[in-house]
């Protein structure tokens, strides 16, 4: 250590040894300031990963929602539309009656 004399640095050398065996670690400033940035770095990347997770959540639960509405209405005109007397062959569509009537499956 720069400018220290050897009974500092034997001080320094005890003082620390006596720390370490009390549960204590003695940083450098340099090293325990890079340690808090590496802390705040860390931490800044779990609540993004919590925040990116929750609106993944989110935007699956607003599509599921709108493809729910989507089916709900989808069996509710297929429903009216066989109420008003059309057939399940109608409802298909003309391309699928076409290839109905290819494999002969129209009714």
């Amino acid at each position: 250590m720069s400018g220290l004399t050897e009974r500092e640095v034997a001080d320094i050398a005890i003082a620390k040894k006596f720390l370490a065996d009390h549960g204590y670690v003695v940083l450098r400033e340099k090293s325990y300031r890079q340690a808090q940035e590496r802390q705040r770095v860390a931490e800044c990347y779990r609540r993004a990963a919590e925040e990116a997770t929750e609106s993944a959540r989110r935007w699956a639960r607003d599509c599921l929602a709108a493809e729910r509405r989507i089916g709900e209405r989808c069996m509710f005109l297929y429903g009216a539309a066989r109420a008003a007397g059309c057939t399940e062959a109608e409802l298909r569509g003309p391309n699928r009656m076409a290839a109905d009537a290819k494999s002969g499956l129209a009714s």
